[in-house]
């Protein structure tokens, strides 16, 4: 979710029979494509690239594995809405976590990539813990790692 370039739908491909990639900007996905390209992949090796927001291109699709490294610098503004995370830096992140339940399949994983920013005032773990508690997800494994910023 979130391709931008690719890197990571690129580096999969080689693990699973489909792997799909999408990005709000047709940026991102023409570069996810040309970046296959450049890699040797052809139309039918390389990853499938869809324009579209987060979750919506696959409809009701599972999958297996999700993979996404979002946005996460607060606000970062007009001029980079590739980056921007929302007010906070974890609203795509949270949109992430809202739609797992709806579109991985039994004993699928996620993968995020997340920098959390906020302090105490707004604290990352609970945030987690209410964007997964609205959803009937079974046998949920999290492991949360933070790096405190400097």
């Amino acid at each position: 979710l979130g391709c931008g370039g690719g890197a990571l739908a690129l580096a999969l491909r080689p693990l699973a029979p489909r792997v799909s990639g999408c990005d709000i900007s047709a940026r991102g996905i023409a570069l996810a494509r040309i970046n296959a390209r450049l890699n040797g992949l052809t139309d039918t090796s390389a990853p499938e690239f869809l324009p579209g927001d987060l979750y919506a291109p696959f409809d009701n699709e599972r999958f297996t594995r999700i993979v996404c490294q979002p946005p996460f610098i607060p606000e970062a503004g007009a001029a980079a809405t590739f980056a921007s995370g929302g007010p906070l830096g974890d609203a795509i992140t949270l949109r992430v976590l809202h739609g797992l339940a709806n579109h991985l399949t039994p004993n699928g994983r996620a993968v995020l990539c997340v920098e959390w920013a906020g302090g105490e005032a707004h604290p990352w773990r609970q945030r987690v813990l209410d964007a997964l508690a609205h959803h009937p997800m079974h046998g949920i494994h999290c492991e949360l790692f933070r790096t405190p910023m400097e």
